[in-house]
């Protein structure tokens, strides 16, 4: 999802619009305007010109007054060089409107962002300025609803994992939740493991190889029908937080594939 997929252009860069409230037609500037709306909310934004993909979005809170009543809004500006510039954007194109200052600047991405305007609980009563507490909790999230386990049991999601596995699937920011494992040395890099090294290692582990001996018969009894495992790659001893550890990953007959991070494969690391 681009970073600009969020936004509904209404005006283009240039194009003169109709602002309430004034007499004359005014130039938006060189940017284009529009909105961004979720389920709940529906926001201002604007878009510079030279904007990149490597861009944050920016929300601007504006405070003033309207009939001699406190008046609040937020717009969402991409592009800007800072946060200064996004609320000099923000004042030119729509704080005037009602003689607004700036009251806060919110760096934000676009998911954060579009999950916080979709979201009931932030969003019960009218316009307001948009909380940073609550954009920095929807970046980046799992699930919209906290998986909560107790023990084995599921008891979020209404206890259903299929809930759980939707709702991660509807939150999955980079579509990586469903994409091919690339292998064990993506994993292991990702986790910041440091491989160990000896002059001489004893690599047979006993108990290591009768778990994966018995994983590998249930897999095979229980698979669904024409799935087998074609393939079981084995790491080299690394350790991660001081234990050491061993990762096999298995390989399917249809694509699919798993890794399984044993601890202590033998108890013990054994070193000559």
């Amino acid at each position: 999802m681009s970073v600009k997929s969020i936004f509904i252009q209404t005006y283009a860069p240039h194009q003169s619009r109709l602002v309430h409230g004034f007499d004359s037609m005014v130039n938006s500037g060189a940017c284009s305007i529009g909105f961004i709306k979720g389920d709940y909310r529906q926001i201002n934004a604007l878009v510079t010109e030279d904007y990149t993909e490597n861009d944050f979005w920016r929300v601007v809170n504006l405070k003033g007054k309207k009939g001699g009543i406190d008046a609040f809004d937020s717009v969402a500006v991409l592009g800007a060089i800072d946060d200064q510039h996004a609320a000099d954007l923000a004042i030119l194109q729509f704080g005037r409107m009602f003689d607004a200052c700036v009251t806060d600047v919110i760096e934000t991405n676009q998911f954060g962002l579009k999950r916080h305007l979709s979201s009931q609980q932030f969003n019960l009563t009218g316009a307001k300025p948009i909380q940073r507490w609550q954009l920095e909790q929807l970046q980046n999230v799992v699930a919209a609803e906290k998986p909560e386990w107790d023990g084995i049991n599921l008891i979020s999601h209404e206890g259903d994992t299929s809930k759980l596995l939707l709702d991660m699937q509807r939150n999955d920011d980079h579509s990586q939740l469903l994409s091919k494992f690339d292998g064990l040395p993506t994993l292991l890099s990702s986790l910041g493991v440091e491989e160990a090294h000896y002059d001489s290692i004893i690599v047979d582990y006993q108990h290591l190889e009768q778990l994966s001996a018995i994983l590998h018969h249930s897999m095979d009894q229980f698979s669904k029908t024409g799935v087998k495992i074609v393939n079981v790659t084995e790491s080299k001893p690394f350790k991660h937080k001081k234990v050491l550890q061993i990762a096999l990953t298995y390989d399917f007959d249809d694509g699919q594939n798993f890794t399984i991070l044993f601890h202590k494969p033998d108890r013990l690391s054994k070193k000559n």
